[in-house]
């Protein structure tokens, strides 16, 4: 059975707080008590942050937070992952804007 929406989108918020963090994500999954469970909730996440880096490098020009890139983001990541919240998504964004300063990527 796979992960419920809630149990991904409560997951993505502990794992992601500006940037991912392995630790806490295993602190939240260990109230989990199945492992199979556990390994699929790494692996969405993970997808998760690997298709938004994908996304932000991809902007030709940069990344424009003024003109949009933050729906268009969200939008792009639930064709991937229905089941991302927008209360989530907010993690996702911190994380975004994150690493487009670290990384030189905003327009």
């Amino acid at each position: 059975m796979p992960p419920r929406a809630e149990d991904l989108n409560r997951a993505l918020e502990q794992y992601v707080q500006t940037f991912p963090d392995a630790d806490r994500l295993e602190a939240h999954l260990a109230t989990h008590p199945d492992p199979g469970l556990r390994e699929m909730i790494r692996t969405e996440l993970r997808a998760v942050v690997s298709e938004t880096e994908k996304f932000l490098w991809a902007q030709e020009g940069g990344v424009s937070w003024a003109n949009g890139a933050e729906e268009h983001l969200f939008q792009h990541l639930r064709v991937r992952h229905p089941w991302l919240e927008r209360t989530a998504f907010r993690a996702i964004v911190g994380f975004s804007k994150w690493i487009c300063w670290h990384d030189g990527l905003n327009a």
